[in-house]
């Protein structure tokens, strides 16, 4: 997924966007990963939740998939401020969607 997608960072998680080529017609979905470095289960389940909560008032276009890596930063931040730096994120992958890649434009090689 991390290969094939567009990554970027935030201060408290990694985004990872996709579009799904084998069901394009399929809703946004969303991947969480939080491993045992963000904390014990209290603390992994608790950004769980908060990211949960801020997909939920996303507004997607359908075969988005995104995945989410949070980092041990997450634990003791307000709501609030995840949604903000993950919406952000999200943004900064998007763009990146959006340019033209280097291979793309590369021209033929010159016989």
């Amino acid at each position: 997924m991390q290969r094939a997608g567009v990554t970027a960072r935030c201060g408290y998680a990694l985004v990872v966007l996709h579009r799904s080529v084998e069901e394009p017609g399929r809703p946004a979905r969303l991947g969480i990963i939080a491993s045992r470095k963000v904390g014990g289960s209290v603390q992994r389940n608790r950004a769980k939740r908060l990211i949960r909560e801020w997909f939920r008032h996303l507004t997607l276009p359908v075969g988005v998939e995104v995945v989410v890596v949070a980092t041990a930063s997450i634990q003791d931040v307000s709501a609030a401020s995840v949604a903000q730096e993950l919406t952000a994120a999200l943004e900064r992958a998007r763009a990146k969607t959006k340019r033209p890649s280097k291979l793309t434009n590369a021209s033929p090689p010159q016989r």
